[in-house]
């Protein structure tokens, strides 16, 4: 099939179908610029801990390291424009306050310490929208060979 070049009475006929109308297949509808929300991720891995969490009494005698990945979802449009610090997350700070949560007390379950990390994360950072957090445990105490066990929890506001 060839392609015909678009009269102007054509595109103005087709700005008239709707975008999911069935006729229409492969259209995409124009957007209008202020209504685009900005949607960044910042992302921060391997976060590693020497902590003390685990069901076993060698687990919570001895300890093991661990390790965690968050994913901050927010609006930082207003940051990427003015580079401005204060209109994102600090890194620093987000180390600090998984460091703190991990390292305060102890945890039987890998899902407990996520889940804690989470909500605290969106708790104490107003301009988190979604937070994922991944906690691992490197060669967990399994009858067999296993890499790790991670645990991934997501919350929102």
């Amino acid at each position: 099939m060839a392609w015909q070049h678009a009269s102007a009475e054509s595109t103005e006929r087709w700005k008239s179908f709707r975008v999911d109308s069935p006729y229409v297949i492969g259209y995409i509808a124009p957007l209008k610029m202020d209504s685009m929300v900005d949607r960044t991720v910042i992302r921060m891995k391997n976060a590693a801990f020497y902590a003390y969490h685990g069901v076993g009494e060698g687990e919570q005698r001895l300890g093991g390291k661990f390790e965690c990945d968050v994913e901050i979802h927010g609006d930082f449009a207003h940051a990427a424009e003015t580079d401005a610090l204060q209109k994102t997350v600090d890194y620093e700070q987000v180390y600090a306050f998984i460091q703190t949560v991990v390292m305060e007390r102890r945890y039987y379950l890998l899902e407990a310490l996520a889940n804690r990390i989470a909500g605290g994360l969106l708790r104490e950072f107003y301009n988190i929208e979604e937070v994922l957090v991944r906690v691992r445990k490197p060669h967990p105490p399994v009858r067999g060979v296993v890499d790790y066990v991670e645990v991934e929890v997501t919350q929102h506001r």
